[in-house]
């Protein structure tokens, strides 16, 4: 699935994907587990590796909600979840 281009809106600061990439690298790894946990697939093992993920290892309702965060961060693709997202996801969980 191919997404459409956030439009450019004059006096508004666009999430920066290198501060969410950097709110992510301090998340120790229990806060990490505990967000994917909620928004993954009930009895899907965590991912031994760091992000992307695919979308495919979480239900239809968390996808929906990365399509939205991806659109927000500008980006135009939503099948892989990276850090960006993740932190983002967690930031609005808490």
């Amino acid at each position: 699935m191919q997404m459409m281009q956030a439009p450019v809106i004059e006096g508004t600061t666009p999430f920066s994907h290198e501060i969410l990439t950097e709110m992510y690298q301090k998340l120790d790894f229990s806060k990490r587990a505990k967000t994917l946990e909620l928004f993954m697939t009930e009895h899907t093992p965590l991912p031994s590796k760091n992000p992307p993920y695919t979308s495919s290892i979480f239900p239809y309702i968390t996808r929906n909600n990365v399509i939205v965060r991806s659109y927000l961060l500008g980006y135009y693709l939503d099948q892989w979840l990276d850090e960006a997202i993740i932190v983002f996801v967690s930031i609005l969980s808490t």
